[in-house]
């Protein structure tokens, strides 16, 4: 049981949570509206192009698709489906709302914005860059299952998880920029985002019965089916992700990928 001040300070440290990535996700929106962080996006871009290698993209093209939105989906599923089931209506609720905000939310940001991508691999709505919806999907659901199993957890346990997350986080929104699907801030933005959502949705919980939602176990079937479910999309996509991104086939293909964020 924690005591009433360590409550306090819970709160206290997600309201500046809060507070810190929704002002820097509007610093980084401003700077992508005024064209301001293009150098800085150039200058990145082109340097993970000079390092680019065939093992390097096989790397990146398959975190990238680990990923994706149809992964996220899933194991969003499974959390809500998990939560449901132990009868944590007020997690479940804001678990999925959360992800809910960010599938339905992206796309209307980036038509409302309408920033080129660096590439032409998209059409349609998806044709725009920013925010990035890999970035925001991935920051969202894996910072919120992060805060979930650590409330479980010894500090020094609670370290390794939040580290774990943040690893998943980058990996991704690297992959993102070295296959020149988005430009760095893209990815920033969408990282920030994802973690302000994480922050809302931290606050709007009371202080839940872990007996009941058992976050350990949580944990453990989102790992589980994100390896499960997300090596199999990786293993069946990965032929026309080859093809659509352009590694090492000359020029694009439309493929099912279309339908990642």
């Amino acid at each position: 049981m924690t005591s009433p001040a360590e409550r306090s300070h819970r709160w206290q440290a997600l309201d500046f949570c809060l507070l810190l990535t929704g002002a820097a996700f509007l610093l980084v929106t401003g700077a992508v509206l005024t064209a301001s962080s293009q150098p800085f996006d150039s200058f990145v871009s082109d340097s993970l192009k000079s390092g680019r290698s065939e093992q390097l993209d096989a790397f990146m093209l398959t975190v990238t698709l680990l990923g994706d939105g149809i992964v996220n989906t899933v194991v969003t599923l499974a959390c809500v489906a998990w939560l449901l089931w132990r009868r944590c209506w007020r997690l479940a609720a804001g678990f999925a709302l959360m992800m809910l905000l960010v599938a339905w939310g992206i796309p209307l940001l980036k038509m409302g914005m309408a920033i080129p991508r660096p590439m032409d691999y998209y059409t349609g709505r998806q044709a725009f860059s920013y925010p990035s919806g890999h970035a925001t999907s991935e920051a969202a659901l894996w910072s919120a299952l992060a805060w979930l199993v650590s409330n479980a957890l010894s500090a020094r346990k609670k370290a390794v998880v939040i580290v774990a997350a943040a690893a998943a986080i980058a990996s991704v929104a690297i992959s993102r920029v070295y296959l020149a699907a988005h430009w760095p801030s893209d990815v920033l933005g969408g990282v920030l985002l994802g973690l302000s959502l994480t922050s809302a949705f931290a606050l709007q919980q009371p202080q839940f019965d872990h007996a009941r939602a058992r976050p350990l176990m949580l944990g453990l079937i989102a790992v589980l089916i994100w390896l499960g479910f997300g090596f199999w999309h990786v293993a069946s996509s990965y032929s026309s992700a080859v093809a659509f991104y352009g590694l090492h086939t000359a020029g694009s293909a439309d493929c099912a990928l279309q339908s990642c964020i």
